[in-house]
């Protein structure tokens, strides 16, 4: 570029006092480009006015349009990471029941109206399963068994759906039969279940059989 000032321009002094006058505007870019425009029509440093101005605003405008080179992180930097401990324990998950157990009840059959006495011995297998087995004590002695399956559940009371099977012993013969039904079982303390249920059951015996509606209500201690 200086080489074209050069050419519009034959004084070296002319060149010199317009790259002056651009300088003092504030013109960098033309300022420097007469600069070297008269550097180079004056080769003889003796000979040439003072570039002191020139030579500093040159090196600012170097300095200037440098790339910005990223500061090198420090060792500390790359400090293994020390997460902070908690003392606190995670919370214990809910149980839906406390097995193994032992359940006592009382079942009331419409039909005949009478009341029947149970105790099971009570087991959880599985998330939300109940396997029941036991011994019914009035007004015949037999054996019940009862699969249960959760079907909601809240913090201190669940609903679930249950299939049941009993075979007592009646003089000459035996009844049996089962059928299914819904329970709902309320969580009074830690360790003791309020529970209750309606069900709809079928049983038969020798040349007779017969389907009844069971209302039942207990308690269970769960270890």
């Amino acid at each position: 570029m200086f080489e074209e000032a050069q050419k519009s321009v034959s004084s070296p002094s002319l060149l010199y006092n317009l790259a002056e006058s651009h300088r003092r505007a504030g013109h960098v870019a033309q300022a420097l480009e007469l600069y070297h425009a008269y550097v180079a029509a004056v080769p003889d440093g003796s000979k040439r006015a003072d570039l002191s101005d020139f030579e500093r605003l040159e090196r600012r405008q170097l300095a200037a349009t440098e790339p910005v080179k990223a500061a090198a992180p420090r060792p500390e930097a790359f400090a293994a990471y020390d997460p902070p401990s908690f003392d606190e324990k995670p919370a214990a998950p809910r149980r839906w029941l406390h097995a193994p157990g032992v359940f006592a009840g009382v079942a009331w059959l419409p039909r005949d109206r009478r009341a029947g006495y149970e105790t099971l011995v009570e087991v959880e297998a599985g998330d939300g399963f109940r396997f029941s087995a036991g011994a019914l004590i009035s007004p015949r002695p037999g054996g019940r068994v009862a699969l249960e399956r959760r079907l909601y559940r809240e913090d201190d009371f669940s609903v679930g759906f249950a299939l049941r099977g009993m075979v007592a012993s009646f003089p000459g013969r035996a009844l049996t039969g089962g059928g299914g039904g819904f329970s709902l079982r309320m969580q009074a303390t830690e360790n003791i279940e309020v529970s209750s249920g309606v069900f709809l059951e079928y049983y038969s015996t020798t040349g007779e059989g017969f389907l009844t509606p069971i209302v039942t209500a207990g308690i269970g201690l769960h270890l």
